[in-house]
């Protein structure tokens, strides 16, 4: 889970502050699917993740894989 967080921070595009950062909906589309497959992560644990990273995407989004 830490490697996830940092690989984000990582390739995450930052502006003035470190809590402003955004990434695209093919970003988070992605991130979702290794989310959901991640086994250390219960269910709850995973929405609250998804839906943390899908309010940093830009733009609009739709869940395609709903």
């Amino acid at each position: 889970m830490i490697a996830l967080l940092l690989a984000l921070a990582l390739n995450a595009s930052h502006s003035d502050s470190p809590y402003d950062w955004h990434m695209s909906c093919e970003r988070w589309m992605e991130k979702k699917i290794e989310i959901l497959r991640d086994k250390n992560l219960d269910y709850h644990n995973k929405q609250l993740l998804i839906k943390y990273f899908h309010s940093k995407v830009d733009g609009e989004c739709y869940d395609t894989m709903a």
